[in-house]
């Protein structure tokens, strides 16, 4: 809760401490073991013996006295190389109206999943009211001019249909047999929501709780404190849940021309 309450001299060598010693290529995966080079074993030993000496002392406070029993599975399993792993190969084409799409086919399963990707990523969200970004993506949601909010949470669960928006990407996934039903609904979800005043203070209330639950959760909001450290002034600083003032002033007609502005 106090970290950042030190002197700044002194939280900049612990920023560059931590990455100096952790953020190693021998520190990550491919889902393989990598080898290691001469130094990171160095640093790997060190590790080990730290961890070797908490172990004693955490187990000497916890003698054990049943008896320990032989290991049966773990003798079985029988080392492999790893074998070679090449992601699909996607194809190309572009719509009339100018979208390019990325698509692959996979005949072992017969759902479909469709991601929209917009130009205008979270990092959008208006400076005027942070957080309109996310509310508009919530309120979109909540039905449009063709479905009220309990009709198309009918539609879509009615036929296994799964949807999500937030800023900068909407996704939803389908059985194939219902594609054409698919894109119908998301159409209308994109093109037409709906701007209900009850749906959207439903949503109000729902970001609010979002929001206090937010900064009273320490590996939540320690993330937001960081990137306010170091993109101070940039869009990457801001917090896509926006603030509670902000919220609280969030009309619908900010919303309707955030949607009008951004979602083409």
């Amino acid at each position: 809760f106090h970290f950042l309450d030190k002197p700044k001299s002194e939280v900049e060598q612990d920023i560059k401490n931590l990455i100096s010693n952790y953020f190693k290529a021998s520190f990550r995966h491919t889902g393989m073991i990598l080898p290691l080079s001469q130094q990171d074993k160095l640093e790997w030993a060190r590790m080990q013996k730290e961890s070797d000496e908490y172990d004693v002392k955490f187990l000497a406070a916890r003698p054990r006295t049943s008896q320990i029993e032989e290991p049966s599975y773990a003798k079985q399993i029988q080392p492999k190389d790893a074998t070679q792993f090449d992601f699909p190969k996607y194809s190309t084409m572009r719509l009339p109206n100018g979208i390019k799409v990325l698509y692959y086919q996979n005949d072992a399963t017969p759902k479909i999943n469709l991601i929209l990707s917009l130009k205008a990523r979270d990092y959008y969200d208006s400076i005027q009211h942070p957080g309109l970004y996310n509310f508009l993506a919530q309120v979109m949601q909540e039905g449009t001019k063709k479905y009220t909010a309990a009709q198309l949470a009918d539609e879509l669960e009615s036929r296994g249909m799964s949807l999500s928006i937030s800023p900068g990407l909407v996704a939803m996934n389908m059985l194939a047999a219902d594609l054409e039903k698919g894109l119908e609904l998301l159409q209308e979800i994109i093109s037409h929501p709906r701007f209900d005043e009850n749906e959207i203070e439903k949503v109000r209330t729902q970001i609010l709780a979002e929001i206090k639950n937010f900064w009273d959760t320490p590996t939540s909001f320690s993330r937001q404190l960081i990137n306010e450290q170091i993109y101070k002034g940039h869009p990457y600083s801001k917090n896509i849940l926006g603030t509670k003032d902000s919220v609280e002033k969030i009309t619908k007609k900010d919303l309707i021309e955030f949607h009008k502005k951004y979602f083409s």
